[in-house]
């Protein structure tokens, strides 16, 4: 199942470029990839503070997080919080009009192997809370490999879903 997994996203990664030529959100998606890791870079240069990364999907993911980034926030003053998006239009949101109690918007990279430790490694959060059901199986290896803690919030699970499946990886992480 990996193999197919990991075949899946190497298709993906092929075909989106020609996608983007024809649909301005795959477009988007792309072109705000370009220079991501130099800004992660950039952003831990800058920031010393211990991390809580929040990954969501989308705007809708997003105020479902709020609620938890705001606590955190208040109860944790001198934590930063960063916020990565899989889909252009919750980031173009949240560029647009930023929350003080945010402190860096990116893109999650394309979950290959390579990607996903380069990105965890450089932002080497403290904590990690993934929102809904916007899963990534080499971003959650690496959480784990590096023993950093993981919530899963906002999401209901069902014994029908593909995660309870023989065919579901998840269940091995």
């Amino acid at each position: 199942m990996k193999c197919l997994y990991r075949l899946g996203i190497f298709l993906l990664r092929s075909i989106l470029p020609v996608i983007a030529l024809f649909n301005a959100s795959i477009s988007r998606l792309l072109n705000g990839r370009i220079g991501l890791f130099e800004k992660l870079d950039q952003f831990k240069k800058e920031n010393t503070r211990p991390i809580a990364w929040f990954h969501v999907a989308s705007l809708g993911e997003f105020e479902q997080a709020k609620p938890v980034i705001e606590a955190l926030k208040a109860d944790q003053k001198a934590l930063a919080i960063v916020v990565s998006f899989f889909s252009p239009s919750g980031y173009d949101q949240l560029i647009k009009k930023p929350s003080d109690n945010i402190d860096l918007i990116t893109y999650l990279p394309l979950d290959s192997k390579k990607q996903a430790e380069r990105f965890v490694r450089t932002l080497n959060p403290s904590c990690v809370f993934f929102v809904k059901y916007d899963l990534w199986y080499h971003h959650i290896q690496v959480i784990k490999k590096l023993k950093i803690p993981l919530y899963l919030i906002s999401a209901s699970f069902r014994p029908t879903q593909i995660y309870f499946s023989q065919l579901a990886f998840f269940q091995r992480l």
